[in-house]
């Protein structure tokens, strides 16, 4: 009896310690349904070290990428072409998911994962990590393709927003033969917070060129990429 209380007293630590450090801002669905364009989050009130975020930019204007300190900005020009700036000032957003990250586990990947689904499996045999918390992961590599999309809002799209308009005033790209990294936040219990319904996870991809960032639609990575999971502490 006492190790089974121990073993579920660690269980229930392990969820909450994940899950406290995940922290969440706004709502995904409200902004989507146009009921709340309001900026929750200025991203020069937070102490960037060890920072991991995802984001759109203010107004629907673009995508925030934060990889452990740096800032990433994505808009799209006139010309349809992408703008990746970093570590402008100024920074808000509608909705946000991020967590201060100091260690990450490293787990060698030989496979390769081209679904959330997949992806959702290898956490199963992998994570040491509550499956019922919401935690960060990154995925380091080379992608076979991501196709990804930046938000891009102008003055008129709060009008009459909705579900599909939300669609229409995306931009959509494709990158091949990539390598870059996909920071998410997976959780089963932040459906229109910060997943989309249906998902457990939240994706961006950033190449290592620093040419390409948005939010991933979808996603293949070659093998040998590795999988990056907060480290798990049991003290």
């Amino acid at each position: 009896m006492k190790k089974i209380t121990f073993l579920l007293l660690t269980s229930i630590l392990s969820t909450s310690i994940f899950s406290q450090s995940v922290k969440v801002v706004g709502e995904m669905k409200k902004v989507m349904m146009g009921i709340d364009w309001s900026d929750h989050i200025s991203w020069d009130t937070l102490n960037t070290h060890n920072l991991f975020a995802l984001a759109p930019i203010s107004g629907l204007k673009g995508e925030v990428t934060i990889i452990n300190g740096t800032v990433y900005q994505s808009t799209v020009k006139a010309t349809g072409d992408i703008e990746l700036s970093k570590n402008q000032t100024g920074i808000q957003s509608p909705f946000a998911v991020y967590a201060h990250i100091e260690k990450w586990d490293t787990i060698e990947v030989k496979q390769a994962i081209s679904s959330n689904q997949e992806l959702y499996q290898l956490l199963e045999k992998e994570s040491k990590i509550d499956l019922e918390s919401a935690f960060p992961i990154r995925l380091i590599g080379e992608f076979e393709s991501v196709d990804f999309h930046i938000i891009n809002a102008n003055e008129k799209s709060k009008e009459n927003h909705s579900h599909a308009a939300h669609k229409e005033i995306q931009e959509h790209f494709s990158v091949k033969n990539s390598n870059g990294e996909i920071l998410g936040f997976y959780s089963k219990n932040h459906q229109g917070i910060f997943t989309h319904k249906g998902s457990y996870f939240h994706l961006h991809f950033v190449d290592s060129e620093e040419f390409n960032m948005g939010h991933v639609e979808g996603f293949s990575t070659k093998k040998n990429v590795q999988l990056l999971l907060p480290k798990y502490k049991t003290k």
